[in-house]
């Protein structure tokens, strides 16, 4: 049994009939369509999970819920009875209204939710973090909760360690690090391409029906590549920009690579500290972003310090802007 049948040339009448007689049965809680292509939409809820209707204007009916669900299987027998048809193949390349809304992952049938994001790439200290997260489907809905909508990417130290010590064993989380260093030697999207499908390959190990949400930094063709070969009927992809803000395996993994980077930042700015002679004023490297003043500030006041050495280590030295400070104030 698959995670979704597909009905073909299903009249409107027929449709009506099938929705009259779940209805007598059922609790029905009508959803409103999010895209122009579906024709009606709702869902049912069972003892063993959701059971999702969707009728297209092309007049496919699609329903989905967990392979499992006993319900789901007796309610596919039932239309088929009812409609006299059997289910088609599985809907694919159709844009659904799970797919389109800002809703989490509950709203699919897969036992293992993953999620890939990064922390520190755009950064000119310190370095780059990859997580990746796997959650199952019995954990996803107190996850959801805990994060309640926070904005991963403003969460301070304190707040990330707070929601990463909740749920402690709710969840499985690798990462991996590249230094200053390797960013200066190697391409950064070399990097972020090799890095994920490292961590993709051991976290979806031996684990079947299971979806992955990759926030979508500019994917390039070798992951696009591995990506072709792990998709399958068990196994659904989708890269999408802001993926940290709507799915809630990409905000675990956001999370657990920000807080690292968290602690790596804290680290820099308590053993890399700059005194300015003439005011007394503290100078901490902080996060490093570009367009931080006091990111220019650290640079040149450790140049004017140090004029005879180079940058320190956990400065990625072929940044723009840490070049054009190389010009202007150049190592003796």
């Amino acid at each position: 049994m698959k995670s979704n049948e597909v009905f073909d040339e299903i009249s409107f009448d027929k449709y009506q009939n099938l929705k009259q007689s779940i209805k007598e049965k059922f609790k029905i809680n009508q959803k409103q369509p999010s895209s122009n292509s579906i024709a009606d939409l709702f869902e049912i809820k069972t003892k063993e999970g959701k059971i999702t209707f969707t009728l297209y204007k092309t007049n496919k009916l699609m329903v989905q819920s967990s392979p499992n669900n006993k319900d789901f299987i007796n309610i596919i027998k039932e239309i088929s009875d009812i409609l006299s048809v059997k289910p088609g193949k599985q809907l694919k390349n159709t844009t659904s209204p799970l797919e389109e809304s800002s809703s989490i992952e509950d709203k699919f049938t897969f036992d293992y939710y993953v999620g890939c994001d990064e922390a520190g790439r755009g950064e000119t200290f310190g370095s780059l973090f990859l997580g990746c997260a796997l959650i199952e489907k019995e954990n996803l809905k107190l996850i959801e909760d805990s994060i309640n909508n926070k904005n991963i990417r403003k969460l301070k130290k304190k707040n990330l360690e707070e929601i990463k010590n909740n749920l402690i064993g709710k969840y499985e989380f690798l990462f991996k690090e590249y230094s200053a260093e390797e960013i200066d030697k190697y391409s950064l999207n070399i990097l972020l391409e090799e890095g994920y499908k490292h961590l993709l390959s051991k976290i979806i190990d031996n684990k079947k029906n299971l979806m992955i949400a990759i926030d979508d930094y500019g994917i390039r063709s070798e992951l696009k590549d591995y990506i072709k070969t792990i998709e399958n009927d068990d196994v659904k992809v989708i890269v999408k920009h802001k993926a940290d803000e709507e799915y809630t395996a990409c905000k675990i993994a956001s999370l657990g690579a920000r807080a690292l980077r968290s602690n790596e930042i804290e680290e820099l700015n308590n053993k890399f500290v700059l005194f300015e002679e003439q005011t007394c004023e503290k100078i901490c490297p902080s996060a490093g972003s570009p367009s931080n003043s006091n990111t220019e500030k650290y640079l040149k006041l450790f140049r004017k310090q140090n004029p005879t050495l180079d940058f320190p280590p956990f400065v990625r030295k072929k940044w723009k802007n840490v070049k054009l400070i190389d010009i202007e104030y150049p190592k003796q």
